[in-house]
């Protein structure tokens, strides 16, 4: 466990294993900044389709009321959102998914698509396909 990572870890990736446990409220992983005209930043903005990661995002068990602080500071930036003492990310070449219990409290959407099954692993590769994109781009989110 490393509770203290914030925005300067996922933007200085290093090669390392560790796990995580707890109760967790979202689970994200952008392979991409997953900008948009509403969200011009992103989810993860540093996050970038060719280098063979993916940004894991992870916001720990909290009120509502962080949650939406969480998602009003992705959405509009007026402060990193990975700055939030509830929120972890970290640049990852790979990760994985197992609940603690045989219970099925988790779904994951993939990219629109539900996958019912709790336990997901994720392998991101490097320019594995050619990616062309129009729309909105800021360097000052790098």
């Amino acid at each position: 466990d490393d509770p203290d990572m914030d925005v300067d870890d996922i933007n200085s990736f290093k090669t390392r294993e560790f796990e995580v446990e707890g109760r967790f409220l979202a689970v994200s992983s952008a392979t991409l900044s997953c900008s948009c005209p509403h969200a011009v930043p992103g989810l993860s903005p540093a996050a970038h389709t060719g280098d063979g990661t993916t940004d894991l995002i992870i916001v720990h068990n909290t009120s509502h009321l962080n949650y939406l602080r969480y998602l009003f500071r992705t959405a509009f930036h007026q402060s990193h959102p990975f700055n939030l003492p509830f929120v972890q990310a970290v640049r990852v070449t790979s990760w994985s998914f197992t609940p603690q219990e045989e219970r099925k409290h988790s779904t994951w959407n993939c990219d629109g698509e539900i996958l019912d099954n709790p336990q997901i692993f994720v392998n991101p590769h490097r320019q594995l396909v050619p990616v062309f994109a129009r729309g909105v781009y800021n360097k000052r989110y790098e």
